[in-house]
């Protein structure tokens, strides 16, 4: 190394040593201190939660976001927060989507952002409680799929009666709803808890929907043995292909189709693995048919 390079090299150090150094200074500058600012008002909360943010999930979230951001000159608690959240719930006690809500009823942009942002807090799992499922309980329609009713099952103690009385009424899409069913099935190890999903699971499995039964197929073929080599899961997916051939002789859109022989290929995979096993005469569902 020639002596003006190690001179680059010593300077450069330098340079970077001073950077790092002005730059945690100024980091720790630049840090909110609390201690002597005021708990926000409502008024304050408004203005806060009217600014849409795509990231801020949780009452947490929500309380960090203030306390630590410099553009607000107030400091609020969990549950100081929460309380605001319910009152501007109760308030907007109509569970339909703040979109929606500001096209009804002509609410502004800003006043639309904060019922989204007062709606995503506490419908996510630290906000949850059982007063902000009493509310959505009350303005629930279960005649169409209404992101609620997911988020009903998704968190709810009583997630099971909600998904029954859910399947009891005429139901709207069906996937969404049942990938939550799907999740908990494999995430849960609660042996009553997996009775229930089991029994749902199996329920719209022998219904046949082409929206739902492959990811119900992998979940309980990976978890129940009982399923994986019982008649019922062949039968099924030999009436379903004959229902599904029918289909395919008509005019089908292309994601259509590429839906449909999905669903074939699979369903011959499946024949084919249970046509060589010796299968099991029946497999029982763990509850009976709600």
């Amino acid at each position: 190394m020639t002596k003006f390079n190690a001179i680059k090299v010593v300077l450069w150090s330098m340079f970077l040593t001073v950077t790092c150094v002005v730059g945690e200074t100024s980091s720790l500058r630049n840090v909110k201190d609390t201690s002597g600012l005021p708990v926000c008002t409502k008024e304050k909360l408004d203005r806060v939660l009217e600014q849409w943010t795509s990231w801020a999930f949780g009452v947490k979230t929500w309380v960090n976001y203030i306390n630590s951001s410099n553009m607000y000159d107030c400091k609020i608690d969990s549950l100081r927060l929460r309380n605001y959240l319910m009152n501007s719930f109760r308030e907007n006690s109509s569970c339909g989507m703040a979109s929606t809500k500001a096209l009804s009823e002509g609410v502004s942009r800003e006043e639309c952002n904060r019922i989204t942002n007062v709606r995503r807090a506490l419908l996510a799992k630290d906000g949850w409680g059982d007063d902000v499922e009493e509310i959505i309980l009350r303005d629930i329609g279960y005649h169409t799929y209404d992101a609620e009713i997911g988020i009903l099952i998704e968190n709810s103690q009583n997630w099971y009666k909600h998904t029954l009385d859910w399947l009891n009424k005429p139901v709207g899409p069906r996937r969404g709803v049942f990938n939550i069913l799907i999740r908990k099935f494999n995430e849960s190890e609660d042996p009553e808890t997996l009775e229930k999903l089991e029994s749902l699971l199996f329920l719209e499995f022998l219904n046949g929907h082409i929206s739902t039964i492959l990811d119900i197929d992998e979940a309980l073929s990976s978890k129940v043995p009982r399923f994986r080599t019982s008649r019922q899961r062949l039968q099924t997916f030999v009436e379903n292909d004959k229902k599904h051939m029918e289909r395919k002789k008509g005019e089908l859109r292309r994601d259509q189709e590429v839906i449909l022989q999905r669903h074939l290929d699979y369903s011959r995979e499946v024949q084919n693995y249970l046509r060589n096993r010796k299968l099991t005469d029946h497999h029982i569902r763990p509850l009976r048919a709600p």
